[in-house]
């Protein structure tokens, strides 16, 4: 034996070695992505952006007269002064610097009060008051501004070239489009270097003129006259070039939400560049000059390609394989930030999305400030469609202004299940715009126009505009409009905007192409999506019958039903829940009333075309079955609407053991929170925002407590955290209000008056990875006199469904009505919580993590604890007394965090945390007992080598005292085989001795270790860790464990430790890379007779065959403990067609009366489908699959495949129970039937799997081992 201990000790040794030798360099992380991995149509979108923008809106972003209270957002930092060069002139004076180069505006440093800089440089907030013009903001929005140099460490943004009268009306002091400004002469004094003195602003082409006088006509008027005076003028004070400096580091500092850095020096960007990796992005747009209907610049249809869509990044996901790949048209450079000139490669000097938002109006000197005339929106719609169908336009090549023309393109639909979204940017209405298919109306030179007949249903314009008026109208009800409007039947012959020149055809062609394949190829449809610029007070009301707003709402609905109408849903139901987004407007509709709305406006479309898949099913998890009733509660998550919710429905077991699900919800948590103002008649919330019972943990000099999650409770370095918009980024004041959004109070959500937070459907954040967990009162499971005393007391504690969502909090619902008891927020998530606010809030996770309970002996008393991670939302987990969780706040509510800052090799946790009884000695011969959280290192820890971790972490430990190693938390070090690859330890099996105390811990990790934790002596267990097993397959590769093993025992003594290899983590599982062998294996483990890890050469191979089911069949195996030492060690099956179907293990196989359930996933390479799964049920023992008859036997087949719900797992109900008649030997048996339940989506489920399993009733000679949650969960079931 102390030979094999050595052994050990070399091997360990080893591995410590391989380590040392890698620590130079940190191990791979795992690149998890957010949300759930491998869901169906998860090929990226696209996006294309219909820029409805002409000269006008080269005006001025802002009208009314200065006021130093508010911030101007622009392409200066409001927050900085700013100096301009100057030169040397031939009279002697210095002159503003007007050379390309060197005049610019640069940042002179901080403003002082009231946003001034003593008399001394330019206010930034000033000059963005005075020179933005509307394209400016739209630019900032998109692309991060219009960059005239752009090198690596140096920025400079240019205003938009205003015109000049040659091309459109002179903008120069026009009160309609850039009005001459007036600042007051103790605002001069403060805000620029000109004094005391009444100063006006007047801007032109790329410049903008200070002067003490308003007497100016022109960009070219001199400054000088003929005897060198300097000349009344609106040059008087001198002539500036409108460009700035942006991103150097005091910018970036304070604007870190457009300052991205590269290396040492920041660039500026916008959403293209932010979303760059979540889909395909492309430009239509206007060809400069375009405007009345003999000068469409070669567009006959109102619109040209300006940029085809492509990835823009450094990234691409293209077929035929789909996976991430360096782009061969980024357009910028993804180690500088400059832009590529031309990444498309065409005709001109310049291409590609960026180009196209940018260069407009300057793209060639000779005709700078050239612009669209006008703006025929509907037409420029249908070309856009015509583009993703596939189709060539009508002319193409350079347009007019120099800029590319798209004609010949490639298919912009790279996959049949590829999301397409038409994205419009413009005002409330267009002109000219009626050449449309389906036409009749002829007047103002618009053409009559067949049908389209392109695709299977044809295209009438002017018929499915009548169809949206109809809908809007609902005269007989029949389309089930709660709020009609009679006044737009008629739709199609309704004329809009300036002189009636406009229609509403744009409404009417969303509808059709969201409600309608576009493409005979493909089943393709379009999501429309609007955003409405600068609409005027008091014109809200008319907004909602403009074309924009009501090609939203009929072209981004949720068409659940598929029935073409946005107000009749699933089941016939009558409400607005598939149009409206919270707030009453349209989801797909953003609008930016004014200039300060432009930016949030533009990230908030962003983050929903991005992330706007639909909601997606969580897990299924079901409540006890009485008499034939029980229920099931189902988790979901919308990750483009950042929203989600927990729902209960009736469980009811039919004739013949089938279980169904009710339709009707006997609760839906969300509506609850937040109310339902969709519904008919309108739900209101439960209670308000202010009267809900949040919770965190805040730490004091001498102790962690627990405090409301409120402004008033909270320390102030977590206000200082959530009054930033983005950490490290500058207090905003928005602290309090921002504090109160997280609470649920919705009056600052965009689209409300003062608006400026993210516009959320239901405060209630979206659950995507944690499976509810349902506690009741605590198991009669212990005769100690003191939990017997606890148990009465608990006897009647209601039932609680506990959950973590994506809106920082851990939510407790009461099972019976779905009332919100509390609310806990993990202190280690404040520091990113601000971002949940941000109206371009890109979805991140939070409490993404699942959570774990049990009984505990805590401060001396028993108490009922929960324990659960954060998924990828932070490093760590927390622990929380729920004995009354009625009345969180009266127990002792937080009893810790545990996080990186207290040891780096905890990582990001996902699975439940165990809440186990541990014996840490003996003491006179009694035993002494403590009770621990139970929790693996999971995934990207901070380990020097990779290795993973197992921890105990002590739960009565005081909140006053800090995390001590050995003192009152344990952690067993599993170090990584080989530190070059990624790895993570998966969640641990616990066997229990006699006492329900720990034995033995075993736990696997993705490099292929299965390994052992043996605590059953006494603390500090110094030379606990052994590894037992190494999973390779066939050809000597590493197998990952990502999964939690089942244990049971085996006969004659030891334990058979049950578990599955294959990964499903980081894009990378998705690709045929990841189609390796992988394995199911069961490992006889005898812990008291040391060995050296074992291989698959000591077990006895089961070999599957077959197409739909396989047949499973190979040699006897006999587990006894007093075997040859040679002998066979357990058994394994190799899943036959991985490098075909990619099948892996999904999750822990679970155990029931001697029958083993192990479900498979197969990911399949088509982006487009479900993914499958298969169900094998064996016998644990044997691992033979068991018959029709209920015996076991080689040949029988099981692994029936099935439709798959990424990232969801079956459910298990046991349908019920019988007992045959004792044989002549005395022997009975019974039969349990278990219904494996698949769910589906709209929280259906596919047609249960029946299942008998049969063991003796009396006599067992086989059992499995149950953990301690298992036990828990078993003793609240009887």
């Amino acid at each position: 034996m102390s030979s094999l201990h050595a052994f050990l000790r070399r091997w360990l040794a080893l591995l410590l070695a391989c380590w040392a030798c890698a620590a130079g360099a940190a191990p791979p992380l795992l690149q998890v992505p957010d949300g759930v991995l491998g869901a169906p149509g998860r090929m990226p979108p696209n996006l294309l952006l219909n820029l409805s923008l002409s000269f006008e809106d080269a005006g001025a972003a802002y009208r009314a007269d200065y006021r130093g209270a508010t911030e101007y957002p622009g392409y200066f930092n409001p927050r900085l002064c700013y100096q301009y060069p100057t030169r040397a002139h031939s009279r002697a004076v210095r002159e503003p610097e007007l050379d390309e180069r060197r005049g610019h505006f640069s940042p002179a440093g901080p403003v002082g009060e009231g946003r001034g800089c003593g008399g001394e440089a330019f206010s930034g907030n000033l000059l963005n008051w005075a020179t933005a013009s509307t394209l400016d903001l739209v630019r900032l929005g998109l692309t991060g501004g219009d960059r005239v140099i752009d090198e690596a460490g140096i920025t400079v943004l240019q205003r938009a070239w205003l015109p000049d009268g040659a091309a459109h009306v002179d903008f120069y002091a026009n009160a309609l489009h850039f009005p001459r400004k007036m600042l007051p002469a103790d605002d001069s004094a403060a805000l620029t270097p000109f004094g005391k003195a009444d100063l006006y602003i007047v801007s032109c082409r790329n410049r903008v003129l200070f002067s003490g006088t308003n007497k100016g006509r022109s960009c070219d008027a001199p400054r000088y006259g003929a005897s060198g005076t300097r000349l009344v003028s609106d040059k008087f004070h001198g002539e500036f070039l409108a460009r700035v400096r942006v991103c150097t580091p005091e910018d970036s500092a304070s604007r870190p939400g457009l300052c991205r850095p590269y290396g040492n020096a920041f660039k500026p960007e916008g959403a293209l560049q932010r979303h760059a990796d979540a889909g395909r992005i492309g430009v239509m747009a206007y060809a400069a000059g375009e405007g009345g209907k003999g000068g469409k610049g070669g567009a006959p249809d109102g619109g040209v390609l300006r940029a085809p869509l492509k990835f823009i990044g450094a990234k691409a996901i293209d077929a035929p394989r789909y996976e991430a790949q360096a782009n061969q048209r980024a357009e910028w450079s993804d180690r500088t930030g400059v832009f590529i000139p031309n990444p498309d490669r065409g005709s001109g000097a310049a291409s590609g999305s960026i180009a196209a938002i940018n260069l407009a109006g300057r793209s060639q000197p000779a005709a700078a400030g050239s612009y669209a005339a006008s703006d025929p929106g509907a037409e420029l719609f249908y070309e856009a469609l015509r583009y993703v169908q596939g189709r060539e336009p009508d002319a193409g090549g350079a347009a007019p202004d120099g800029l590319p023309a798209w004609s010949s393109r490639a298919d912009p639909v790279t996959a049949a299940c590829q999301r397409n979204l038409i994205a419009t940017i413009g005002h409330r209405s267009f002109v000219d715009d009626r050449h449309l298919p389906g036409n009749t109306r002829t007047g103002r030179n618009d053409g009559a126009r067949k049908a389209d007949s392109f695709a299977p249903a044809p295209f009438d314009a002017m018929q499915a505009t009548r169809r949206v008026g109809e809908m809007e109208a609902d005269r007989g009800g029949a389309y089930g409009n709660g709020a009609p409007r009679p006044e737009l039947s008629g739709l199609d012959t309704r004329s809009d905007g300036p002189d009636n020149a406009g229609s509403l055809y744009l409404a009417g062609a969303a509808w059709w192409a969201h409600t309608h394949p576009i493409r005979r190829d493909k089943p393709v449809t379009v999501t429309s999506m609007s955003l409405l610029l600068g609409a005027a007070a008091g014109e809200e009301a008319g907004e909602e019958a403009s074309a924009l707003y009501l090609a939203a709402k009929y072209g981004a609905f949720d068409d659940r039903n598929g029935d073409a109408n946005p107000f009749i849903t699933t089941g016939g139901r009558r409400d607005d829940s598939e149009w409206r987004a919270a707030g009453g407007s349209p989801a797909g509709y953003f609008a930016a009333r004014d200039a300060f709305a432009i930016v949030p406006g533009i990230d908030a479309l962003f983050a929903a075309a991005a992330a706007g898949g639909g909601a997606t099913p969580g897990a299924l998890v079901a409540g006890p079955v009485g008499k034939g009733r029980g229920f099931v509660l189902q988790a979901s998550g919308d990750l483009g609407r950042g929203s989600g919710s927990l729902q209960r429905r009736a469980l009811s077991v039919e004739k013949g053991g089938v279980p169904a699900i009710a339709d009707k919800l006997d609760w839906d948590a969300a509506d609850l929170l937040s109310g339902n103002d969709s519904a008919r008649p309108p739900l209101p919330p439960l209670s308000t925002p202010a009267a809900r019972k949040i919770f965190t943990l805040a730490y004091r000099p001498d102790k962690s407590v627990t405090i409301p999650f409120d402004w008033p409770s909270l320390p102030q370095e977590a206000r200082a955290l959530l009054d930033v918009a983005l950490a490290g980024g500058a207090a905003d004041g928005l602290g309090e209000a921002r504090t109160a959004f997280l609470r649920g109070e919705r009056g600052m959500e965009q689209g409300k008056p003062g608006g400026v937070f993210r516009r959320r459907d239901s405060i209630m954040g979206d659950v995507i990875h944690s499976v509810p967990l349902l506690v009741g009162p605590p198991p009669a499971s212990r005769g100690d006199p003191a939990y017997l005393d606890f148990h009465q007391r608990q006897r009647g504690r209601p039932g609680v469904a506990y959950v973590g969502a994506n809106d920082g909090m851990l939510h407790a619902f009461d099972l019976a009505t779905g009332a919100e008891l509390f609310a806990y927020v993990p202190h280690a998530l404040i520091p990113v919580l601000a971002q949940l606010a941000g109206p371009g809030y890109r979805h991140r996770p939070y409490v993404d993590a699942s959570a774990g309970s049990g009984e505990a002996l805590v401060g001396g008393r028993w108490r009922t604890v929960l324990a659960s991670g954060m998924g990828m939302g932070a490093r760590g987990v927390f622990a929380l007394d729920i004995s009354d969780p009625a009345a969180f706040h009266a127990g002792l509510g937080a009893l810790w965090e545990f996080t990186e800052r207290d040891d780096p090799a905890i990582g990001h946790v996902s699975a439940p945390p165990l809440v186990a009884r541990f014996r840490t000695a003996v003491r006179q011969g009694a035993p002494q007992y403590r009770d621990f959280v139970v929790v693996s290192s999971g995934i990207n820890n901070g380990t020097a080598d990779g290795g993973g971790a197992l921890f105990l972490l002590a739960l009565d430990k005081p909140a006053s005292e800090r995390w001590r190693r050995g003192l009152n938390y344990y952690r067993f070090d599993m170090p990584a085989s080989d530190p070059a690859r990624a790895n993570a330890l998966a969640p641990a099996a616990l066997a229990l001795a006699g006492d329900a105390s720990v034995r033995y811990a075993y736990a696997g990790d993705l490099q292929g270790r299965l390994w052992r934790v043996d605590v059953s002596g006494a603390a500090p267990w110094s030379s606990a860790v052994s590894p037992l097993f190494d999973a390779r397959d066939a050809g000597g590769r590493p197998q990952p464990i990502a999964h939690a093993p089942r244990i049971v025992f085996a006969p004659g003594g030891g334990y058979l430790v049950l578990f599955g290899t294959g990964k499903f983590i980081e894009p990378a599982d998705t690709q045929r890379g990841s189609y390796l062998p992988q394995s199911f294996y069961a490992v006889h483990d005898a812990p008291g007779k040391p060995q050296p890890p074992l291989s698959r050469a000591r077990l006895v191979p089961r070999i599957l065959s077959g197409t739909l089911r396989y047949a499973l069949a190979g040699a006897p195996v006999a587990l006894e403990e007093q075997a040859a030492p040679d002998a066979p060690k357990g058994w394994y099956i190799d899943f036959p067609n991985t490098a075909i179907d990619g099948e892996r293990v999904a999750g822990s196989p679970v155990a029931r009366g001697g029958t083993l359930i192990v479900e498979t996933l197969l990911p399949g390479a088509d982006l487009c489908s479900a993914p499958a799964s298969r169900s094998y049920v064996l016998d644990a023992l044997s691992g033979f699959a068991i018959g029709a008859d209920g015996r076991v036997r080689s040949g029988e087949s099981t692994g029936e495949r099935y439709t798959a719900l990424a990232g969801v797992p079956p459910l298990l109900i046991e349908t019920g129970t019988s007992s045959g008649a004792r044989t002549a030997t005395g022997r009975a048996e019974a039969v349990h039937t278990v219904a494996i339940v698949r769910p589906q989506e709209g929280g259906k489920a596919a047609p249960a799997q029946q299942l008998s399993i049969r063991y003796p009733s009396r006599r067992l000679g086989w059992r499995e081992v149950h953990n301690w949650q298992d036990l828990h969960d078993a003793a609240k079931k009887k």
